[in-house]
């Protein structure tokens, strides 16, 4: 990964929120999907989707990164000003993504995904 200096500040900002046992495995702008029936087709298919769009656009991506709180968002998504995560839903009630939204220490955006 080639960081500009202007892009580490967000950089270091995102890497202390992950946990630092787990940080090898949250590679920055490196795609990260589950195929053992824990994540949907429809699931994985819209974090690949979403994850291609800001990389088009030139954001930086963590995928799937433990935090230090134990959490562990779909898409953390950040550039040298900003840093929002993306969060992937199909079945998941609304109680449970306002808990979510509570405990991400960023802004979170709900993208909802269909059964097919």
């Amino acid at each position: 990964m080639n960081l500009k200096p202007h892009q580490l500040k967000t950089y270091r900002e995102v890497k202390e929120q992950i946990r630092p046992d787990t940080w090898c495995t949250a590679h920055v702008n490196c795609f990260r999907a589950t195929f053992n029936g824990k994540e949907s087709p429809e699931h994985r298919n819209k974090k690949f989707e979403r994850w291609c769009y800001w990389r088009r656009r030139g954001f930086n991506v963590v995928v799937e990164a433990i935090l230090t709180n134990g959490k562990r968002p779909d898409l953390i998504i950040f550039n040298e000003s900003e840093i929002f995560i993306e969060e992937i839903v199909m079945s998941e009630k609304e109680e449970s993504i306002i808990k979510k939204k509570i405990k991400y220490p960023w802004e979170v955006f709900v993208i909802k995904v269909e059964k097919e």
